[in-house]
């Protein structure tokens, strides 16, 4: 990693709510060096949180590196993303937008956790040139462009997502575009899907192993209807 002024200073900010680690993993041919929460537990404490923050409107799942994630990576591999523009929504300490970018897409990721997005640009730091990190709310951002995919790791695990879900994508997606996600073939997660299908939504499902997670990461990619 870089040892900038300016990515240090961003480095000591992210310290200095989460005290970091330093961790890397390998896909394929490529080794991701990352930082990340060295207590990701912390990031689930209601007291440090609202100490922090105040009322919280996001979710506190962002501090890992998540199963679905480490699937998402490995489908990733499969895929030709060199110059494509790609949307990384629920982005997390940024794991997945790190491979998108050593695999050579053009990358939006974002997240609706103000602390995600810092980790995010540090582990997106080598490829600034090529990244750019916000804040999204998929109730309402807009960011004023459309991508050739969307990926999002476990994103979809509350019922009431899926309608906003579905204007996101749609606002953001490119013609013959794809939406992929990817969870840990939850049970419920049956019925969300079946509900994007209700909305006019083309679903392919395929199930990757990733070492050591003991369930198969369910791979779903979906197209609107023409």
């Amino acid at each position: 990693m870089p040892d900038s002024r300016a990515f240090q200073d961003l480095l000591a900010k992210a310290d200095g709510e989460f005290p970091h680690t330093k961790a890397s993993i390998r896909f394929g041919e490529h080794t991701i060096e990352y930082y990340r929460p060295a207590d990701p537990e912390s990031a689930l404490n209601d007291e440090i949180l609202l100490s922090a923050h105040g009322e919280l409107e996001w979710q506190p799942y962002w501090a890992q590196a998540w199963d679905a994630g480490l699937g998402m990576c490995q489908h990733v591999l499969d895929l030709d993303l060199r110059g494509k523009r790609i949307l990384d929504l629920g982005c997390g300490i940024g794991l997945t937008s790190a491979l998108l970018l050593a695999v050579g897409a053009d990358l939006v990721c974002g997240d609706n956790a103000p602390p995600s997005l810092l980790f995010a640009e540090l582990n997106t730091w080598p490829w600034r040139d090529r990244v750019e990190v916000k804040h999204i709310d998929w109730h309402a951002t807009d960011l004023g462009q459309t991508f050739d995919t969307i990926v999002g790791s476990d994103i979809v695990y509350e019922r009431g997502e899926v309608a906003p879900l579905d204007r996101f994508f749609r606002q953001h997606l490119m013609l013959g575009g794809s939406v992929i996600l990817s969870d840990p073939s939850r049970p419920m997660t049956r019925d969300f899907l079946e509900r994007f299908q209700q909305l006019g939504w083309e679903l392919l499902e395929s199930a990757i192993v990733v070492e050591e997670v003991r369930q198969p990461i369910r791979i779903v990619t979906m197209k609107p209807k023409a």
